[in-house]
C-alpha cells in the first residue's frame, strides 16, 4: 500500500509554498518545525542588516545546511565509538576466558 499523502502549504519569507507529506506520519510536523526554524533565522539575519533574499535565503541554507552535517558527523562518531566498545569488550571477554593460556 503506497503511503497516502496530503496537501500543505508552508511560508517561507513571506512566500507560500505547497508540498505534499505523507499522512499517519509526523512529515507534517518535521516540514512544520523547519518552516519555523528557517523564517527565525531569516529573521535573526534580516535584524543584521541583510534584507536582500538573494542572499539572506543563501546563507540560511548554509547556516542550516553546516549544522545537518555537524549532527551528521557527531552520529557516525557516537558509531564508531559504539562499535569501539563493542570490539573492546570482545578482547576483554578473551582475555578472561584466556588468562591461563595467556599467562603461561
Amino acid at each position: 500500500m503506497q503511503d497516502e499523502k496530503q496537501n500543505i502549504s508552508i511560508k517561507i519569507d513571506g512566500l507560500k509554498y505547497s508540498l505534499k507529506v505523507r499522512r499517519a506520519t509526523d512529515e507534517e510536523e518535521m516540514v512544520r518545525k523547519a518552516e519555523k526554524q528557517i523564517n527565525a533565522l531569516i529573521l535573526e539575519y534580516k535584524k543584521m542588516g541583510f534584507n536582500d533574499p538573494s542572499k539572506v535565503l543563501p546563507m540560511t541554507l548554509i547556516q542550516m545546511t553546516t549544522e545537518k552535517v555537524r549532527l551528521e558527523e557527531q552520529k557516525e562518531m557516537h558509531q564508531v565509538i559504539d562499535n569501539l566498545k563493542e570490539i573492546n569488550a570482545d578482547i576483554e571477554l578473551f582475555n578472561n576466558e584466556n588468562t591461563d593460556v595467556l599467562t603461561k
